[in-house]
């Protein structure tokens, strides 16, 4: 990468503002008035900002990164009004993603706090969507979520199933209605498939273009979760990138 000089923008700085900016390769070499940097950049390449605002790298001091990657392979039912648009959008996202029969789908957001009628849906509104397919939508506080039949057949979750701290919501016929809450959504997402360290480094690459485009240059992260117990995957992962 040549030298840029960066032109006709609002450049911040923490010791205040700038009209231009100088790289040289990656690394900032100058910040300043745009006729002393002109003078600097020699037949450096010329980028116009047409008067927009160019900050630092952002830094996230704290987030999940392998595990913001997972939710970007999910249904985003985040402000859904009901539970037919929730139905609508996991509709939509199978529709694409085409999931092999058996592939778990996921999906997080919804909040029937927002519905119209204020109800949590069952297992009953999801079953006809994939039938072969075990399916978890997680509410947005990552505390509740409903299962498929698929999902509570293949866990083995039955109205006789009982976590310590969490809750299987019942029927009056005694059988799950696919909500689930605290712990037993923990455990839920524990049984699910772990990616292998091929798969990792894609979702790592995936949420690494998203984390930029956001304007995130540096990030510190807590991975275990997605990887499971295997903390060298991380390491190695990490310890790969480019």
């Amino acid at each position: 990468m040549g030298n840029t000089l960066f032109l006709n923008g609002k450049v911040y700085t923490p010791s205040g503002w700038a009209e231009a900016l100088l790289t040289n390769g990656q690394t900032i070499a100058a910040v300043g008035a745009a006729s002393d940097l002109a003078l600097m950049a020699g037949d450096a390449e010329r980028v116009d900002l047409g008067g927009r605002l160019m900050l630092p790298g952002l830094i996230d001091g704290h987030m999940h990164f392998l595990s913001f990657a997972l939710s970007l392979e999910q249904a985003d039912l985040t402000g859904s009004r009901s539970a037919g648009e929730v139905r609508d959008r996991v509709r939509t996202f199978i529709n694409r993603e085409r999931p092999a029969p058996g592939e778990w789908i996921t999906g997080r957001g919804w909040n029937h706090e927002l519905f119209d009628d204020g109800r949590i849906f069952e297992r009953g509104d999801l079953d006809d969507l994939a039938p072969a397919n075990p399916m978890v939508l997680t509410r947005v506080c990552g505390h509740v979520a409903v299962l498929n039949s698929a999902a509570l057949k293949q866990l083995g979750i039955t109205g006789d199933t009982r976590f310590a701290g969490g809750v299987v919501d019942l029927d009056e016929g005694g059988e799950p209605t696919g909500v689930l809450r605290e712990t037993a959504v923990s455990w839920v997402r524990s049984q699910k498939p772990v990616p292998d360290r091929v798969r990792l480094r894609q979702l790592a690459a995936r949420a690494g273009a998203a984390a930029a485009a956001f304007g995130l240059t540096s990030l510190h992260s807590d991975d275990l979760g997605p990887a499971g117990d295997d903390w060298r995957a991380v390491y190695d992962l990490y310890s790969g990138l480019d």
